[in-house]
């Protein structure tokens, strides 16, 4: 493979910006002759057209092959199709934003109109590309309204449409996951949500009974209510693939500034803690103290540990941890019961957020592991005050992406059920290309864009309400082709960590995760994780590796209240012995480009080429080849690209055939987007007023020049896939050249330009 790259550099991870005034220190954002409203008023994908993306994946009904279950290589197949594997591209939906959020409100004025809106909603999500939804806030959609009367009773209005999405799905072709219980539980209160999230149910439901209940009762009402539409109960359904039995609960105790400390929660936390340090020293508070090696007049007099116990290795460091890992377990086996005893014949899975060493411990024998992470997750999210970085995702070498990727264990599937590069990140252009395109080499079970990516109302840009961003939507239709059709070859190798249960839960490590050196090799070869003992039931055997290495000095990972940010660090010679070790195994072949010293990673394939220190991200497949870089000339194997900005741009074989001999091509060119009327700082850190639509693209140029002597017409597109205007393509000598100008187009800017013959 040929790459040679001449950039234009811009200040790689604070990111200025035009199209913007400055008044009293803030930039407001304004069109100008770059920054140009763009249609945004047909959201809908048109059948037919170049972004009809619907021939990705299998035809409907969803389960027409049986359940999902798990391969001899550890990822998922259908039960009546075990010789092909399989994928899940989706994106995640509350069900409740779903039916009245202003970008989607499929809640109409009839039931008649409502059933239109979701059988509609149904097949666009098909036509963007999708085989699955993973639903969240199903719980607060379900006791909401006032005809919810009480715990577990929920909604009929609301179930009923609920049920038929489902149907509706189904029938296209999609699967779903669902989140058994998301953040507010199946209680009635008089304002759904934040009577509910005041409960502090992450924390709560390892100790109070009553909220135990609440989830038996509510899963079960969920779980065995028989669809009228499909004729069967959740438990039954073969569409449904995954539950989570609770959504990143274990942010409940990591995330809070001292743990177990909220009301409803500290005194039974302080009991359950007290009995387990009776039963740790035999009832023997005199064993206690000289342990700990400070006086204690009695076990009732033991207060609750702080969170610098926790990382502290002494001897009540150790007790705390082991109290923690005690009770994290015991929930993990609570809900596993409660299904159990329903006959919920699915996969179920739990703590989805936190890499720590403990939670791998705690999952060994969960079937199926999911994970989420964010790149440069708002403090706050569209709200005044919000923060965000600005940093580009292939100069930090994507730390997201990396801390997520050492959470797969080797013989099961690993899906990322959450991830996004947030609105108004000046790099996000860069997510769509790059993160899925590593989940296709790792070939990993699916990957869940966070969230509501399918809209059908124009709506001003919001941190992660992906579908009303045109950058977002950019990158999703490349992560289609990239990830969803397999366009980017699986490593040819694996490399496992070797973890053991009792370094996982030694103190010293328990609340941390597999180095920052050792999570770069995702960007190299195969990468997960090999947990010691006997396997559990259902799996199979862990596949051959090609090199196993104990764990290194673990990374630390930072927990927020609905987030969490790992800690980086870059140990170049640690890495370079890690790289030296893949050359002599053959893992990377001569001439594979990888150079720690200069923050250079190719993968084991030679497909994908990551360069940190000039911001630079190839892909060069067949049938996709696509760059995110800083702006100048970049050359591919048989084409070049010439931008005069930041972006990401894509060319992407459309019928399959390798570009160069491909009769239908669709070219990506995506920048950056916001709000009009926008205020932010100086450095884009600050967001201190959302803006309203119309929405800005920023424009620019690009030229292509592809080998390729097929004649063609090239088209701008809107956001629907519709053609718009035709653009000069120059064709001869075996080559065709295009130059694009997204300011000059007739119908303002295009993110989509599809190449045809007619």
């Amino acid at each position: 493979m040929r790459l040679t790259v001449f950039l234009l550099l811009a200040g790689i991870g604070v990111a200025a910006f035009a199209g913007a005034e400055t008044e009293n220190g803030k930039r407001i954002v304004r069109a100008d002759e770059t920054w140009k409203p763009i249609d945004m008023s047909a959201l809908s994908v048109r059948p037919g057209s170049a972004l009809d993306l619907s021939g990705i994946h299998e035809p409907g009904p969803a389960g027409k092959y049986g359940r999902a279950v798990i391969g001899p290589d550890g990822g998922f197949r259908f039960e009546k199709r075990p010789d092909r594997p399989v994928r899940f591209f989706a994106f995640n939906a509350f069900a409740n934003h779903l039916m009245t959020w202003k970008e989607s409100m499929l809640q109409a004025a009839t039931p008649e109109e409502t059933r239109k809106n979701i059988r509609e909603f149904a097949a666009k999500v098909r036509r963007q590309g999708y085989n699955m939804v993973r639903f969240q806030g199903v719980d607060l959609l379900l006791m909401s309204g006032k005809d919810a009367p009480g715990r577990a009773r929920f909604s009929p209005a609301n179930l009923d449409n609920f049920q038929y999405m489902l149907h509706c799905l189904k029938r296209e072709g999609v699967y779903f996951g669902i989140d058994l219980f998301s953040y507010t539980g199946y209680e009635k209160f008089p304002n759904q949500w934040s009577d509910a999230v005041a409960k502090r149910y992450k924390e709560r439901m390892y100790f109070d009974p009553e909220a135990r209940r609440m989830w038996l009762d509510g899963v079960k009402a969920l779980m065995t209510a028989v669809n009228p539409y499909t004729g069967l109960s959740l438990n039954d359904e073969p569409a449904l693939v995954y539950v989570d039995m609770h959504n990143e609960q274990e942010l409940g105790i990591w995330a809070a500034k001292e743990p177990l400390r909220a009301e409803g929660v500290r005194l039974p936390a302080e009991s359950a803690w007290r009995s387990f340090l009776k039963k740790r020293y035999g009832n023997d508070i005199g064993r206690l103290g000289k342990s700990w090696n400070v006086p204690v007049a009695s076990f009732d007099a033991v207060p609750l540990f702080s969170k610098k116990d926790l990382y502290a290795w002494d001897a009540r460091g150790k007790d705390a941890n082991e109290f923690l890992y005690e009770i994290e377990r015991g929930m993990l086996d609570f809900y596993r019961q409660g299904l159990e005893a329903i006959g919920c014949r699915t996969f179920a899975t739990l703590y989805d957020v936190l890499g720590y060493f403990r939670f791998t411990s705690i999952r060994r024998d969960v079937p199926v592991i999911t994970a989420h992470g964010y790149h440069n997750h708002p403090t706050a999210n569209s709200n005044p005050g919000s923060r965000m970085d600005q940093n580009s995702i292939v100069g930090n070498a994507a730390v997201y992406l990396r801390y997520m990727s050492t959470m797969r264990v080797w013989n099961r599937p690993f899906l990322i059920t959450e991830y996004n590069a947030p609105f108004w990140g000046r790099y996000r252009h860069q997510e769509g290309l790059l993160l899925p395109s590593y989940a296709s080499l790792q070939d990993y079970a699916g990957i869940t864009v966070h969230s509501l990516a399918v809209t059908r109302i124009p709506a001003e840009l919001a941190d992660f309400q992906l579908g009303r961003d045109p950058v977002g939507r950019a990158g999703q239709v490349i992560a289609a082709f990239a990830y969803g059709r397999g366009d980017v070859a699986a490593a040819r190798h694996r490399v496992g960590v070797a973890l053991d249960d009792a370094f996982m839960r030694d103190p010293r490590n328990m609340n941390s995760g597999v180095s920052s050196e050792q999570n770069r090799l995702v960007l190299l070869t195969g990468l997960g994780v090999v947990l010691d003992g006997a396997v559990p039931a259902g799996l199979p055997p862990y596949p051959a590796l090609d090199l196993t290495m104990p764990p290194s000095q673990g990374s630390r990972i930072a927990a927020q209240t609905m987030f969490t940010v790992p800690v980086d660090t870059n140990n170049v010679p640690d890495f370079a012995g890690i790289t030296a070790k893949l050359r002599e195994k053959n893992i990377l072949p001569a001439g594979n480009l990888t150079d720690p010293e200069k923050g250079v990673f190719q993968s084991d394939t030679g497909e994908l080429v990551l360069r940190t220190g000039e911001n630079c991200f190839t892909v060069d497949t067949l049938r996709l080849k696509g760059a995110a870089w800083e702006g100048g000339e970049l050359r591919l194997s048989n084409l070049v690209f010439r931008s005069s900005l930041p972006c990401t741009a894509a060319l992407i074989s459309l019928d399959k055939a390798p570009l160069g001999e491909s009769r239908r091509m669709l070219l990506v060119f995506s920048t950056d987007a916001l709000n009009s009327g926008m205020e932010l700082s100086a450095d884009r850190r600050v967001l201190h007023k959302p803006g309203t639509l119309p929405v800005l693209l920023e424009t620019g140029t690009l030229e292509l020049t592809l080998d390729c002597s097929a004649k063609l017409k090239c088209f701008a597109l809107g956001i629907d896939g519709e053609r718009r205007e035709e653009l000069p393509l120059h064709i001869g000598g075996g080559r065709i050249r295009l130059a694009i100008d997204t300011a000059k187009l007739r119908n303002g800017p295009a993110l989509y330009f599809e190449l045809a013959e007619r």
